[in-house]
């Protein structure tokens, strides 16, 4: 019963933190916005799976947007041609976490090995 009150209340300051993120995100100029959203779109897909990591890299990316909105520069003049590959440095910077695909893979490893075809 406690246990499910302290995982409620965690849960509730991460909604709350990823709520303060989206404000500040949603402050910036709307091309900048866009580029958040698509960034976002890739980390979900590639980057760590823990809350800490996650939230790690976020307010860091969120930080570099607003920089870059002030200075009115574009993310490829700070990650370059290959953006990708600068999300996947960044993730690896705060990879306290283990990535969605790693999990999986995990997962995947031991259903075949023990014999669990669910």
């Amino acid at each position: 019963m406690a246990r499910g009150i302290i995982d409620r209340v965690i849960g509730l300051e991460e909604k709350e933190t990823w709520r303060i993120m989206t404000a500040r995100v949603e402050k910036l100029p709307a091309d900048y916005q866009q580029d958040f959203k698509v960034l976002k779109k890739y980390l979900f897909t590639v980057g760590p799976s823990d809350w800490a990591s996650q939230k790690f890299i976020f307010e860091n990316l969120i930080d570099l947007l607003e920089e870059l909105a002030a200075e009115k520069r574009l993310v490829t003049d700070v990650a370059g041609k290959d953006v990708a590959a600068f999300l996947d440095d960044l993730i690896a910077s705060g990879d306290s976490g283990k990535s969605w695909e790693h999990k999986y893979r995990e997962r995947l490893n031991r259903k075949i090995k023990s014999g669990d075809k669910k």
